[in-house]
């Protein structure tokens, strides 16, 4: 008998990407590493070092 993963674990992933907006940056390799690395460094994993960054941006220039 094979194991069949329930319909609503499915259903969870369907629901959290239907609130999440995908964006995609592609930089060169030597600079995604830089990235990677300061993110380390920041004990955050890559996307959420970019949203402190991005966020950190829009709160300092809101006034613009």
């Amino acid at each position: 008998m094979t194991y069949q993963r329930p319909n609503d674990g499915l259903n969870a992933v369907q629901r959290y990407q239907k609130k999440c907006d995908t964006i995609t940056i592609r930089p060169p390799k030597a600079e995604g590493e830089k990235i990677r690395s300061a993110a380390e460094n920041a004990g955050m994993n890559v996307t959420q070092f970019i949203l402190a960054a991005i966020n950190e941006y829009i709160a300092n220039h809101s006034n613009e």
